[in-house]
């Protein structure tokens, strides 16, 4: 008979569970350790299968078990997970990839990983209005940046763009927020802003806002990784012109 059950997990370094499930089947479906290696080992009650899984993958026994035993395999950090056992298997195709995409996502917020903030600067005259989202020297994470919103307050057209930059901006506002709400974890990446008479950094990237007081996420195509001692700047080409700016970001160890 074909059956297949989906169960969650959670493993702390050095820490072996016992999952009380019957099968022949075992796909280690999704699962994240806040950046860390989330490989798990697996072990069978029949004691015929000893075999590391990373998310994705998966292993069929030629005899059926009745438990499994998953240790954290590299011990540097939590993993959050889930896991598919029972009889029967898993054919991948691009629905099934999309459905692991989105559960490890879950799993990554669950676990700590991902964070938002924001960060604002009035405008000054004869200066332009910058942001930043800074990752501090020796935070052992690299900040991945995934979405950058934009409110901008303009009489006129106006320009914004992206800079690289290795120097924190002079005003620190606050941490970023994880979205595990109520988890308390604090972020490494800082929210920073300042006023200056020229834009600070390398541009590497810019766009038009037509509209006074208008929104607008920035384009990206993919992920930007910020490393330890490098921040990305939000700025206005319009002197004396507030600026809002919402950051979100995953966390990953280095």
């Amino acid at each position: 008979m074909v059956g297949l059950q989906i169960y969650d997990f959670t493993l702390a370094p050095n820490q072996t569970r016992e999952l009380a499930a019957e099968g022949q089947y075992f796909r280690y479906y999704a699962g994240s350790a806040g950046g860390a290696d989330e490989t798990i080992l697996i072990k069978s009650d029949t004691g015929g299968v000893q075999t590391l899984l990373r998310p994705g993958q998966s292993i069929k026994t030629p005899t059926n078990c009745r438990s499994w035993y998953l240790s954290n395999y590299k011990n540097a950090g939590t993993i959050m997970g889930f896991v598919v056992v029972g009889n029967g298997e898993i054919q991948d195709s691009q629905v099934a990839g999309t459905v692991s995409i989105i559960n490890g996502e879950l799993v990554r917020v669950k676990s700590n990983a991902c964070f938002i903030g924001a960060a604002s600067n009035a405008g000054a005259a004869g200066n332009y209005s910058m942001t930043q989202l800074w990752n501090p020297a020796g935070s052992g994470k690299n900040l991945i940046l995934n979405k950058v919103s934009l409110y901008t307050v303009t009489a006129a057209p106006t320009g914004v763009g992206l800079a690289r930059h290795n120097a924190a901006l002079a005003t620190l506002q606050g941490n970023g927020t994880t979205k595990f709400i109520g988890a308390g974890t604090a972020s490494v990446g800082e929210l920073r802003n300042t006023n200056a008479a020229a834009i600070i950094g390398t541009t590497i990237g810019a766009f038009s806002i037509s509209l006074a007081n208008e929104s607008k996420d920035f384009p990206f195509s993919e992920p930007v990784a910020i490393q330890p001692g490098n921040g990305i700047i939000m700025w206005s080409a319009s002197l004396n012109n507030n600026l809002q700016t919402t950051f979100q970001w995953n966390e990953e160890a280095v």
